[in-house]
């Protein structure tokens, strides 16, 4: 076999699986990694063999607890690979020449050729000691005790070519035609034919089938989600079985045959379309759930004879071999104690929604493990657009910690936001509203960045991907800022001179002449560098680009890409930029204008530059290559200071304590104000409750008083009532009084009336009469006087 030495299979997850993974150092070249192609099983299940892409055969031991390998040679090329039946020491491969080869273990320089077929072999099938070889144009038996041509199938060809043509356990032969026309025979009966055309029977695009291991069935798959099972006796249909939307189509199947299934094979193995490998339980119509979750990715698969190995190859070329024995057992382990769980409790308890919430969680991030993402984001170029949101959460393992999200509260300052949005306005509202939301968000969890002008252009396009969800949003963005964007605030509010001064470096390693073109123009990194980055290169590219370009960066995790796709797109624009890019007006134009530069390109000069930068230059000698994540149960982590300009720091760390002690003192204030009417409201309800007992006790005493003396109510109340009897009777007597006085009265009142009228009368007249006499006794006073005078005179 060689005089390689054993080496053993490294182990890959859980104890379950191994991996072949060889490396090829050549010097100081770079390290070249082993791309295998084929693979098979020997019947007896102890010993696997494989063979690269370059025609070198490996051969693994699989009877140890520790499965190991060594090379066997070097076969060239080839198409297929397969262990011999009637011989166990030897094996047959289809080559290039379109030849079948059969060569020994022990060695490879002696072997024989199976020469019939004019196009490459590319299946090959076993009964008995005969082999079945088929290749697009021929489907040819050999007999492998004399290495001899014994049949040549007549096979419908003339227009289309032939995908598969296999043997059964039972020596029924089919062959499958890309026109979905299954045709069989009965081995040494080839004037017997029968033919099954699967389009009637709902199925397009058949890519294989399989037998079961009795030979009474045959498995039919294709790229639509469905199964048919025919019984190979009178090809009726057995079974038509769909798989809703759990798979993406099937392109391989194999059966993995169980101890006690009397070879009718209630598992098979199915390869979708998208590269992931599940196990389907054909009985119960379910996909069977494994423990690790490692198939997936893969490029050719193979389950040997007895069920026990399933080896793979994935789409990197490492081979993969795991024990399908443990899966299959642990999962009908897990089924049988959760039988006898609920026996045991002797009743069922019914889930609860949070239950089938985590179960589903759970599902995803199964399903979304970022292994199974980077097969498809190699093949496709980029994710779904309808599932681009989830897969990003994921992969950035956004926790969707609501309550931490809560507690940032939203008390920043109006005017602080529209001083940021006032360079950046949106026609949508509701675009504007996430933006606006999201910056406050950020604002309350780093207060520094309140003066980063550049903030709302960084953040909107996240935004926009995670709109429909606030807290996702922010996480993101995040996320991103604590990993993409390190160390660009250290300079703030100028830009990052130390991440610049790392792309000028990288610059002057991978293309010197472009930098010196710069120099001459006098044209920065600031003007050709930070435009890209403080915009993450959303400006430059077209939307659908801009999220191809991060579900790459996101996907491979390395912070320092992002630096490398800014001097990745000056070089891929490096002959524009030499002819027409010129005076600042141009530059700016530039550098902020999409369509310049395919996102394809600039991701080949983005992995290219990664891989040959020197250490001396790499932004991973600078940068923190593990990604922070935010953890689900505890607090969003806090801001870097060490980041910032510690000015900065300086005076937002005073100005938070200053604001830390008017609240501090405004909150003391409050609680005084609250200790105290507490207090007087206590006092007030003190005062009422014994307000409440003195009359409960009053109104007791007086009850127990009443109880004690019924005599003297009844007394009483005959008193009362006499009572009552006088009171009328006074009333009465009081009205009668009141009339006869007010009678009186009035009788008295004129009597009086007419005595004073007489006497005014009499006192008139004496008045009169005085007043007369008084008048004649001055009239002859006067006279008197005026014949005195006249007598003196004269």
């Amino acid at each position: 076999m060689g005089d390689e030495k054993w080496k053993d299979l490294q182990k890959y997850a859980c104890g379950n699986h191994h991996k072949l993974e060889e490396i090829i150092k050549r010097g100081s070249c770079p390290s070249i990694r082993v791309n295998f192609a084929h693979l098979a099983f020997s019947d007896d299940e102890e010993t696997l063999i494989t063979v690269d892409s370059k025609g070198t055969v490996y051969y693994v031991e699989l009877a140890y607890e520790t499965p190991s390998f060594r090379k066997l040679g070097h076969i060239g090329t080839c198409t297929f690979i397969a262990f011999n039946p009637v011989n166990k020491n030897e094996f047959l491969v289809g080559h290039y020449s379109s030849d079948v080869k059969v060569l020994r273990l022990d060695s490879l320089k002696n072997f024989c050729l199976l020469v019939g077929h004019s196009t490459l072999p590319t299946n090959i099938s076993f009964y008995k000691h005969y082999c079945l070889t088929s290749s697009s144009k021929e489907a040819i038996i050999w007999d492998l005790r004399c290495y001899c041509k014994i049949h040549q199938l007549r096979l419908n060809i003339d227009r289309v070519t032939l995908k598969k043509a296999s043997f059964s356990s039972q020596g029924l032969i089919s062959v499958l035609y890309p026109n979905d026309v299954i045709q069989a025979w009965t081995f040494q009966h080839f004037g017997n034919e029968f033919k099954v055309n699967t389009k009637s029977f709902g199925l397009q695009h058949v890519k294989d089938f399989v037998f079961t291991n009795d030979g009474r069935a045959i498995i039919i798959v294709g790229v639509q989600n469905k199964i048919l099972i025919f019984n190979t006796h009178d090809w009726t249909l057995l079974k038509n079985l769909n798989f809703k939307d759990e798979i993406t189509g099937a392109r391989q199947i194999e059966i993995v045959p169980q101890p006690l299934d009397g070879g009718a094979n209630r598992i098979i193995t199915i390869l979708s379309s998208d590269c992931n490998c599940k196990f389907f339980d054909l009985t119960t119509s379910e996909f069977i759930k494994n423990c690790c979750g490692i198939f997936h990715g893969i490029k050719r698969f193979r389950v040997s004879s007895r069920g026990k190995f399933l080896a793979h190859i994935d789409q990197d070329g490492i081979l993969f071999l795991t024990n399908l024995e443990r899966i299959v057992n642990l999962k009908r382990k897990e089924k049988e104690k959760k039988g006898n769980e609920l026996k045991e409790s002797g009743k069922l308890r019914a889930h609860l929604a949070t239950d089938h919430l985590q179960c589903i969680k759970e599902s995803i991030k199964e399903e979304l493990k970022l292994e199974r993402l980077l097969p498809i984001l190699k093949e496709f170029g980029e994710y779904p657009e309808k599932h681009r949101m989830l897969i990003w959460s994921t992969i950035l393992h956004l926790p969707g910690n609501r309550q931490s999200y809560a507690s940032l509260g939203n008390n920043i300052p109006a005017s602080v936001i529209e001083e940021l949005l006032q360079d950046y306005p949106l026609a949508d509202k509701s675009k504007a509203s996430c933006l606006t939301l999201t910056l406050e968000k950020i604002l309350q969890w780093c207060p520094i960045l309140s003066n980063c002008s550049i903030l709302p252009g960084l953040i909107f396009p996240f935004t926009v991907v995670f709109q429909k969800d606030p807290v996702l949003a922010f996480e993101a963005i995040l996320t991103i800022l604590l990993n993409f964007c390190q160390k660009w605030f250290e300079y703030h509010p100028l830009p990052p001179l130390n991440i610049l001064g790392i792309i000028e470096n990288i610059l002057l390693e991978a293309d010197p002449g472009l930098l010196e073109i710069f120099c001459k123009r006098k044209i920065t990194s600031t003007e050709y560098a930070w435009p890209l980055l403080r915009t993450t290169m959303s400006e430059v590219l077209a939307a659908d680009e801009w999220l191809i370009l991060w579900d790459n960066l996101i996907s491979f995790r390395q912070p320092s890409f992002l630096l490398m796709c800014t001097i990745a797109y000056s070089i891929c624009a490096r002959e524009t930029i030499i002819s027409s890019v010129k005076s600042p007006e141009e530059i700016e134009r530039f550098y902020t204008t999409p369509g310049q530069v395919r996102v394809k390109d600039l991701l080949k000069v983005t992995h290219r530059l990664n891989q040959q930068i020197s250490h001396r230059s790499h932004p991973n000698r600078y940068l923190r290559k593990k990604i922070i994540t935010l953890s689900p149960k505890v607090s969003y982590p806090q801001y870097p200071q060490e980041e910032y300009p510690k000015i900065l720091v300086h005076t937002e760390t005073v100005r938070q304590e200053e604001d830390d002690r008017i609240y501090d003192q405004c909150r003391i204030e409050a609680m005084q104000s609250i200790e105290e009417e507490r207090l007087r409201s206590e006092v007030k309800k003190f005062n009422e409750n014994i307000h409440q007992a003195r009359l409960k006790e009053a109104e007791k005493c007086l009850k127990k008083q009443v109880r004690n003396s019924p005599w003297k109510l009844e007394k009483s109340g005959e008193n009362y009532q006499r009572d009552l009897k006088l009171n009328r009777i006074e009333s009465q007597v009081a009205e009668k009084l009141l009339k006869c006085r007010s009678e009186a009265n009035v009788h008295n009142n004129r009597e009086k009336c007419n005595k004073l009228r007489c006497q005014v009368q009499r006192l008139d007249s004496e008045i009169h009469n005085l007043l007369g006499a008084y008048r004649s006794k001055n009239s002859r006073n006067l006279c008197k006087n005026s014949e005195g005078k006249f007598n003196r005179n004269f």
